[in-house]
C-alpha cells in the first residue's frame, strides 16, 4: 500500500506537470483491483493522525506538517486527498478497460484417473477422447472429447454447440461452432525455460509474459509455438492484448505497460481491445461493464452470469483479432503477471494437414519426442494431463 509521504513525494519532487501525471497514474494502476486504493487512502490518514513532526500530529497545518502547492498551504493529509481524487479518477479509468478473458480449469490426472476404467491396448480408454500411455500419461484428446464434465470439468462444459462468427484463413467471416472452453497457452521449446514460472509467479516480479488466449480452441490452435502449457491467471493480473502482435519479444514489463499502453500510451488499442469487443456485444456501458467485471472474475464461462450475456460475450470472442502468422500460424498476443497455475501441457502436429491420429502414437513419435518429452515429463511429474489438439 502506498503510504502518505510517497504520494506527498510525488507531488512535490517534481515541477514537470506530465512527469507528475505519470507517477499518479502508476499509482492507480498499482491500486486499480478491489478496494486497495480506499484501504490505501485509510490507512494513510490513519499513519498521518499517529505520528508527530515538532510535537504536532502531521495531519495539521501547523509548523513542519504541512506542504504548499497548487497557490494553497495544506495539511498533509488534505494534500493526500487532494491527489487521491486524480488517483481515483485514474483508477476508475483503468478498471474501465479491464480484460475479462474467462479460463476453464483442468483437472489434475488423478480426477481424470478416477473416471476411467478400462484402457485398451491402442492407450483409449472407456471415456471418448481420453487416453492413456504406458507410462501413466494422462492425454486429453481435444476435439474428441464429449463429456468433459465426467472427467472433472465445471459442470456445463461443452466444446461444441455455441454458433459464432469468425474468420477464416483467407480472412473471409464464416460461421463457426464453438464451446465454453478457454485456455491461456504459452509457447515452450526447452526445459530450462520451465524455470521462468518461478520468477513470473513472484508478486514482486515486473515482468510480463506473453500469452494466447484459446479463444477457440477446436478450431484456432496454432499458437506461437506447437507445444508449451496452458495457463491459469487471476483476472487482474491480465493487463491487455489481443489485437496485435506486439514483437517484443521477451523485452516486456509492466513498467513498459504503465508507459505505452494505457492513458493515451501508443498501444492504447492493446489494453482497450477486449473490454471493447464486450461492451460492443452485450450494449453494456462503462459502469455495468466494471460490474459485469466484478461479479465474473476469476469465474469459468460455465459460471459467467447472467447467461444471456454469457452467450453474447463468448461469441464475441470467437472473433479475437488472430493473425495468419508464417506457417499459417493464427493466434493472439495478450499480457499476464503472476501466474495462478499451470494447468497441462499442450502440443499439436506442426503439419496441419496431416491428421493426428491416435494421441499415443503421437506423442511417441520421435520428432514429436524430442519437442515434448520434457513436457510430457513435467505432466507425469506434477500430476497433470497432456492435452492434444487439431484434428
Amino acid at each position: 500500500l502506498i503510504k502518505h509521504h510517497e504520494w506527498l513525494e510525488y507531488a512535490n519532487t517534481s515541477k514537470n506537470p506530465q512527469e507528475q501525471i505519470k507517477r499518479l497514474q502508476s499509482i492507480a494502476f498499482d491500486l486499480q483491483h478491489d478496494n486497495l486504493f480506499d484501504m490505501a487512502l485509510i490507512f494513510t490518514h490513519a499513519d498521518l493522525r499517529a505520528v508527530k513532526s515538532d510535537n504536532n500530529f502531521h495531519d495539521t497545518r501547523i509548523g513542519k506538517s504541512r506542504v504548499s502547492f497548487d497557490g494553497s498551504v495544506r495539511s498533509f493529509g488534505e494534500a493526500a486527498d487532494f491527489y487521491a481524487q486524480k488517483i481515483k479518477m485514474y483508477v476508475e479509468e483503468l478498471q474501465k478497460s479491464q480484460p475479462l478473458l474467462p479460463v476453464t480449469p483442468i483437472p489434475d490426472a488423478s480426477r481424470v484417473a478416477e473416471a476411467i476404467t478400462q484402457v485398451f491396448p491402442d492407450g483409449s480408454t472407456n471415456i471418448k477422447g481420453v487416453y492413456q500411455n504406458s507410462e501413466g500419461l494422462i492425454i486429453l484428446k481435444f476435439n474428441e472429447i464429449e463429456d468433459w464434465e465426467i472427467i472433472g470439468f465445471p459442470k456445463g462444459s461443452v466444446s461444441r454447440g455455441i454458433k459464432a462468427k469468425g474468420i477464416n484463413g483467407k480472412n473471409e467471416e464464416t460461421e463457426v461452432d464453438t464451446g465454453n472452453i478457454k485456455f491461456f497457452a504459452h509457447g515452450l521449446d526447452y526445459e530450462n525455460q520451465m524455470s521462468k514460472f518461478d520468477a513470473f509467479s513472484l508478486v514482486n516480479s515486473d515482468a510480463l509474459l506473453s500469452i494466447s488466449y484459446t479463444e477457440r480452441p477446436e478450431s484456432k490452435f496454432r499458437f506461437f509455438r506447437p507445444q508449451g502449457l496452458f495457463l491459469d491467471f487471476d483476472t487482474k493480473y491480465v493487463y491487455g492484448g489481443g489485437n496485435t502482435d506486439s514483437g517484443s519479444g521477451c523485452g516486456k514489463s509492466i513498467a513498459d505497460f504503465k508507459k505505452n499502453y494505457i492513458f493515451g500510451g501508443y498501444r492504447e488499442s492493446d489494453r482497450l481491445y477486449i473490454s471493447n469487443l464486450i461492451k460492443e456485444a452485450t450494449g453494456m456501458n462503462d459502469i455495468e461493464y466494471v460490474e459485469f467485471v466484478k461479479k465474473n472474475k476469476n469465474k469459468p464461462f460455465s459460471e459467467i452470469q447472467p447467461e444471456d450475456l454469457r452467450i453474447k460475450v463468448i461469441q464475441a470472442l470467437a472473433t479475437i483479432n488472430s493473425n495468419v502468422r508464417k506457417g499459417n500460424r493464427e493466434y493472439n498476443e495478450c499480457f499476464g503477471s503472476n501466474v495462478k497455475k499451470v494447468m497441462a501441457p499442450f502440443a499439436y502436429n506442426t503439419d496441419y494437414n496431416t491428421p493426428m491420429g491416435n494421441p499415443v502414437e503421437f506423442l511417441n513419435r520421435p520428432d514429436v519426442k524430442r519437442r515434448t518429452g520434457f513436457l510430457q515429463k513435467y505432466a507425469r511429474n506434477n500430476n497433470k494431463v497432456f492435452v492434444t489438439l487439431g484434428d
